[in-house]
């Protein structure tokens, strides 16, 4: 008995901290903080989306405005790639360069479509296609 409510306990702390996607580190802020309060820390963003964001997606967006590097690891659909998409619009808006790796061709090409249609100066390379590379 005692053995499971300690099973247990140990279930819980593990998928509380499955569920935790940022870590602030020297800084004040909470995630949840940042979640709460996303619109009146980052008032102007460089870009916006045409959907709700989530609390990962938020608290990344206000490191990358911050000029934190961040790391987002989340399971497959969950939205990593909108974090990417903020980072590449504020880089370009900068006149930086910025470099988008993606472990398929097949989204790779599907971010060059979408970024020359948001008319962002764009290349692509991959191992047998090579579009406007510098």
């Amino acid at each position: 008995n005692e053995q499971q409510r300690a099973a247990t306990s140990s279930n819980e702390q593990q998928q509380q901290q499955k569920t935790t996607y940022a870590r602030f580190v020297n800084d004040r802020t909470t995630p949840s903080y940042v979640s709460e309060h996303f619109d009146e820390l980052v008032p102007s963003p460089i870009t916006t989306f045409p959907f709700p964001l989530d609390h990962f997606q938020k608290e990344a967006i206000y490191c990358i405005e911050k000029h934190r590097h961040i790391f987002v690891g989340a399971h497959t659909g969950s939205g990593k790639t909108v974090v990417a998409e903020y980072a590449v619009a504020m880089s370009l808006s900068r006149n930086a360069r910025c470099i988008y790796t993606s472990p398929i061709k097949t989204l790779s090409n599907q971010k060059y479509g979408e970024f020359k249609a948001k008319g962002y100066d764009v290349g692509l390379l991959t191992g047998d296609l090579s579009l406007n590379p510098n």
